[in-house]
């Protein structure tokens, strides 16, 4: 079965993410400075080829606005092929939903980003991302 409606996938984002997501945000060193320079985005799109085509709408609206910054896209392995070949998008990195501990420590080795846009169907799950 697919990523995306897959009803797996929606459980465990209700039940285990939201005790997930609270508890974690309760250690969360909070950041209320919005960064004056804008040079690295993330973006992440963890399901949906089709919406992922509509994405390439967003990288061409950040690059207008900020030129010279980079964006990065998470995505899974479904939309992968199609967020590589996005304009203006410098990097993929892939989130294995069947190995998320693998894919979160991958994930986390990642440099910091400025701005990062949440375009993903499981609010939650995305969140831990």
């Amino acid at each position: 079965m697919g990523e995306r409606n897959n009803p797996w996938l929606k459980r465990i984002d209700y039940y285990l993410g939201c005790p997930l997501v609270y508890c974690l945000g309760l250690f969360r060193k909070k950041n209320k400075d919005i960064p004056s320079i804008i040079s690295r985005v993330l973006l992440i799109k963890t399901a949906g080829i089709g919406d992922t085509v509509l994405l390439g709408a967003m990288v061409e609206e950040i690059k207008h606005w900020y030129p010279k910054c980079t964006v990065d896209i998470i995505c899974s392995k479904n939309n992968e092929s199609m967020a590589k070949i996005l304009s203006g998008v410098s990097l993929v990195h892939v989130f294995d939903m069947r190995k998320p501990v693998e894919s979160l420590r991958l994930i986390n080795q990642l440099e910091k980003y400025d701005i990062l846009f949440d375009f993903a169907p499981w609010p939650r799950i995305n969140a831990l991302i």
